[in-house]
């Protein structure tokens, strides 16, 4: 089944006391719009992989999000430990959770 793509864009119109007066709507044929087609495919497609990124990215804790922070920086689990005064074992915890929550396997697939 071929698929066609339309591009919406919403406006809220509101009174002068903040109440809601219309929703004005256009829409727009993607066929329609000539050559930006091929640009408007790839951000939809972008879209599409953020949603899934932030999906996955808003499983982890604050101090999950930390401590990817500090291995990004290129940090050991023993200076992760030092610097957010934790065990190596809490910090080794704190890992495979960050590796288990979004389903990766290895800290490049995180970052």
């Amino acid at each position: 089944m071929d698929a066609k793509w339309y591009v919406s864009s919403a406006r809220l119109k509101k009174n002068s006391d903040e109440t809601l007066k219309k929703i004005v709507v256009f829409t727009y044929d993607l066929e329609l719009l000539g050559t930006c087609i091929e640009k408007i495919y790839q951000v939809i497609e972008e879209l599409d992989f953020l949603k899934k990124i932030l999906g996955k990215a808003s499983l982890l804790t604050k101090r999950e999000i930390e401590i990817i922070k500090l291995l990004a920086k290129g940090k050991t689990s023993s200076e992760i430990g030092n610097v957010l005064f934790i065990s190596n074992h809490t910090g080794n915890t704190h890992r495979k959770n960050i590796y288990k929550k979004p389903k990766t396997n290895n800290i490049a697939e995180v970052i």
